[in-house]
Order: C-alpha cells, then structure tokens, then sequence
C-alpha cells in the first residue's frame, strides 16, 4: 500500500476495492486487513467486485460482528446485455445498501450501436471474441434484439445507443456510477452526455422487455407472491 500511495502521488485512496474471491485465504483476515488500512487513514471506504451474492454477505456479516470497516460499494458486470447481477447482487445491494459501481456497461462496445444482426461476426474485432475472453455473451439473438430496440430508442430521442444503454443503467437499483471506457475525446464526451439523457416508461418497458432474463429458482417461484408482502430488494427482479 505505501508503494501505491508514493506513486499515485497521494496519502490515501478513496475507494479500495477487492477484485476477486480467494477461496485460499480466511476472509476474517483479508477483512482485517482491509479494517487496518481504513483506520490508519489510507482507504476511506471499501468495495468489493466479482464476489457472489452469499460471499458479500458473509463479508458483510463478519464485519459487522468484530466491529471492521465494512463494504459500502459493489463493482458488478451489469448490462442490458447481461442482468444476472439481478438475481443476488443487486437485491442483495438494495437491501444491504451498497452502491453499485458497473464494470464493462457497454460490453466491450457490443451496445453502441455498431454491431448489428446483418453485421456478423467477422464485421468486428469484439464479435470475433466472444466465445475466448470473458464476458461471455451467452445468447446473440437477444442481444441483436435488444440492440435494435436500443438503435430505435436512441434515434426517437436523438442521442447514441451508448448514451441510451448506459442511461438505463443510470435508472436501476442501487446503481451510483458506470466505469465507463473510451478511446477519443468524442466517445467520453458521449458517454458522459449520459447522464443527462432521460427515459421515458415507454422506452424503459420496451428496454426491459426485450433484454429481461428468465427467472430462476428461487425467484420463478417467489415471483407468486403478492406485491404487498416484498420489500424495496424484491423489486429488482418482480417489478409489478
């Protein structure tokens, strides 16, 4: 940490985050660890990436009992591509109240618009990737789908595709930023215009509908439960 400090050029960190579960090391210890550098005025808060939902709550948990610094933010892979975070996480952050910061919004490029279903594979460097690098993209023919309800949002609103994907996620539970990528002045200024971008129900519904993921056990079976009987965590995932 010290060495990381002298070259940030800085006395503390504001947000430190775990990026990935050690199944090889006690988590009371990395905990412990990540308590001492808080209370020694390095890190002002704690995040977590990468985790399960169970994982996060048993950081959460232990924390809470030997009195250390607990996680307050949760780095997630969340996109209108990808909502399995929908499952856990994002309940889980809704009810334990973490902020959620969102890696890989626009899935590597794959939601800005330039890579349509008549545009194949071979069209571009990403498409090519899909079944080597993570994150996996698990089923083209909803991601084609959900780009062109994405296209056709964007041109009625006159803004990008991009700035429309990460709008959305900008209207989600527990979402307080987007780690956003670019490589020319252009597309930063793009995708921070965000921000300002506003969706209508309309085109929220149409959104959702198209890139929703099927439910599984145990939330097809929860999902019969009155409204009146969920609290603010259930309606990430049973919004009606």
């Amino acid at each position: 940490m010290e060495a990381s400090l002298r070259r940030l050029r800085t006395d503390h960190i504001d947000i430190y985050t775990v990026h990935e579960w050690d199944g090889q090391v006690r988590l009371e210890e990395t905990l412990r660890a990540l308590d001492d550098l808080v209370r020694d005025g390095k890190v002002r808060y704690l995040a977590v990436s990468n985790y399960s939902g169970w994982q996060v709550m048993k950081a959460l948990v232990l924390s809470d009992a030997h009195g250390w610094e607990r996680f307050a933010g949760n780095q997630i892979y969340y996109s209108l591509e990808s909502r399995d975070a929908e499952y856990e996480l994002l309940p889980l952050s809704v009810d334990r109240g973490l902020g959620v910061m969102v890696w890989s919004p626009l899935v590597r490029g794959l939601l800005t618009g330039k890579y349509r279903r008549d545009k194949g594979p071979g069209q571009g460097r990403h498409l090519t990737e899909w079944n080597e690098n993570e994150p996996p993209v698990r089923n083209v023919d909803t991601l084609y789908s959900t780009i062109e309800v994405l296209v056709d949002v964007a041109q009625r609103r006159g803004v990008s595709p991009a700035q429309v994907a990460l709008a959305w996620l900008l209207t989600r539970p527990a979402v307080s930023s987007l780690v956003i990528g670019a490589r020319t002045d252009e597309q930063l200024a793009t995708n921070l215009a965000a921000a300002d971008t506003v969706l209508d129900v309309e085109d929220l519904a149409r959104l959702d509908a198209e890139s929703r993921p099927p439910l599984i056990y145990p939330h097809w079976h929860q999902d019969a439960i009155p409204a009146d009987f969920r609290g603010p965590s259930d309606f990430v995932l049973h919004p009606e």
